[in-house]
């Protein structure tokens, strides 16, 4: 009689365990999606006549352009709530976009027509309608034509700047840096353009310098003139010569530029746009680094020994571009070099969850560079890591 019931047991809950990891998958997205509907009803309230301010108070595009990115990525009920205020942020940027196709207000200097182009060309992207199909080719072909090379700047193949992009198309001089390429080359793969461009293959250039893999970097030799050599741990830094992260000294001698989590997403991200092919060791090297370093508590490769706090900076950037590189790379799931598993769409959703602020923003409040304790922007770069996530979330 035990046995009979203690089978009878046993099978109710073999066939039990089917709904319970049902359950478990739709109690992750449920969460995502309470989550953001939480933000953007946050981001919502702090519209001012179509538009979100900057710091200083004012309407600005490169603010909305991320608003609307990530309300109109959001999940369909989230956006039907709020498709008002998203229709009203896109004319503001219509409003903006200047004869030449780029997308800045005119009265603020600098203008960061490039960087505020791509923001907003990524925000017209994903609202899709085709109102704004005209507005999305103009910017599309704005943003192919400020690339560094031979027809902007005259900027030739032996320049640390050959196909990358600076904040601003009027900058006296070239200083292409990852962070806007990444934000260009996104913004040019979402509106669309033809994989036989021959921005991919110039991209392609500036990111193999900005790699820390001699292999492919053929800056290796500049770099060394001036005692630094390439780390070849797959890493990206800042741009060809600089990272934020700082510089070490080798024990050979000399010194090395730092890899650091947010600008090796960036790279990583930027490869998969560009057409290069999830394999190549270009690809895997980077992502090798992010596997050895996985983590969501700081922004990998930031802190120092003496200061560990500064793993903090631009940790919500860093959440952003996780999210979009691990999208774009397509796994559900993360080996870490440990080879432990990391079903990393549901991890970031719980870390996240665990960040937000009672009234449904996001502040990192502890480390403030890069303007991310200012609650519109952080809160802007956690809406379009969920976004991008929520096509990720596992049992």
């Amino acid at each position: 009689m035990k046995t009979a019931w203690t089978t009878i047991v046993l099978a109710a809950v073999l066939l039990a365990l089917p709904a319970a990891a049902e359950e478990s998958k739709a109690g992750a997205k449920d969460k995502l999606e309470a989550v953001v509907g939480k933000g953007a009803d946050w981001l919502v309230a702090q519209q001012k006549d179509g538009a979100w301010l900057d710091q200083g108070g004012k309407p600005d595009v490169g603010i909305t352009g991320l608003v609307v990115a990530g309300l109109a990525g959001a999940p369909a009920a989230v956006l039907a709530k709020h498709q008002k205020a998203v229709d009203a942020g896109i004319d503001y940027l219509l409003k903006n976009q200047q004869e030449s196709g780029a997308i800045f207000e005119r009265d603020k200097i600098p203008t960061l027509s490039n960087y505020k182009t791509s923001v907003a060309l990524m925000a017209l992207a994903a609202y899709g309608q085709d109102r704004v199909k005209d507005a999305v080719a103009k910017a599309r072909t704005y943003l192919e034509g400020t690339q560094f090379g031979e027809s902007h700047m005259k900027v030739q193949q032996d320049d640390m700047n050959y196909g990358g992009w600076d904040y601003d198309e009027k900058s006296q001089k070239p200083g292409a840096d990852m962070s806007n390429v990444q934000f260009a080359l996104e913004a040019l793969h979402k509106a669309g353009l033809p994989a036989e461009s021959e921005a991919w293959k110039r991209a392609q250039r500036f990111l193999n310098r900005c790699q820390n893999r001699s292999e492919s970097n053929d800056f290796s030799e500049q770099l060394g003139k001036q005692g630094v050599k390439v780390q070849n741990d797959g890493g990206f830094v800042y741009d060809p010569f600089a990272s934020k992260a700082g510089m070490i000294d080798l024990p050979g001698g000399g010194k090395g530029l730092l890899s650091y989590g947010s600008m090796t997403y960036a790279g990583l991200k930027s490869f998969i746009y560009a057409h290069v092919d999830k394999q190549d060791p270009r690809v895997q090297a980077a992502y090798g680094w992010l596997r050895a370093r996985w983590t969501l508590d700081e922004n990998p490769g930031l802190r120092t020994d003496a200061d560990p706090k500064l793993g903090k900076q631009g940790w919500y950037y860093y959440f952003h571009t996780l999210s979009k590189a691990l999208a774009a790379y397509g796994e559900k799931t993360l080996k870490d070099d440990k080879g432990v598993e990391h079903a990393w769409a549901n991890e970031l959703v719980a870390k996240l969850a665990s960040l937000q602020q009672e009234d449904g923003s996001w502040v990192n409040s502890e480390q403030p560079r890069w303007w991310e304790d200012y609650r519109p922007l952080a809160t802007s770069y956690v809406l379009m890591a969920l976004n991008e996530a929520r096509g990720f979330v596992t049992e």
